[in-house]
């Protein structure tokens, strides 16, 4: 079969259509779509400095596992602040650390705040803990006038 440049013309022209009404409904490049699927997230690092979204548990003090929060439900997760309820726990160190009673009480838990997470640009780590504690209170030892005394705070703030 032979075609005329006119008939070539036309079939390039349609082609040429063809191609650019699939391109307007793709992106404009392959690399935006894992970008775009990777959607900004709000997180807490773990111990070992890795972001988790809603964790079950949230150690405090990692360097003897000494203060954290367990069985947590999450109600409320957002970018400006995530709201639940656990078990708050610390360990007494008496007689001593190691061999330290552990003391659980129940707590309603807020994270606010916002910072950059390394090697997660996209990311942002909350900051603060909020506990609350509606009965049982935790024993936190503060410097007052030069000593320490124990006290039982209703509400206490952590930073993570």
């Amino acid at each position: 079969m032979k075609l005329g440049r006119t008939t070539i013309g036309a079939l390039t022209a349609a082609s040429a259509s063809l191609v650019i009404g699939i391109g307007m409904a793709l992106p404009a490049n392959a690399a935006a779509v894992p970008a775009a699927a990777h959607s900004a997230k709000h997180v807490v690092l773990n111990c070992n400095d890795k972001p988790e979204v809603r964790p079950r548990t949230i150690v405090l003090a990692c360097a003897d596992y000494g203060l954290g929060v367990e069985h947590l439900h999450w109600t409320k997760w957002t970018r400006h602040d995530a709201v639940g309820r656990g078990t708050f726990w610390q360990n007494l160190c008496i007689p001593n650390c190691a061999d330290g009673h552990i003391e659980h009480m129940p707590a309603r838990i807020t994270l606010r705040g916002s910072a950059a997470v390394k090697g997660h640009p996209r990311d942002r780590q909350f900051t603060r803990l909020i506990a609350v504690f509606p009965h049982k209170r935790p024993t936190v030892y503060k410097r007052r006038h030069g000593k320490i005394v124990a006290t039982h705070p209703k509400r206490w703030v952590l930073h993570l």
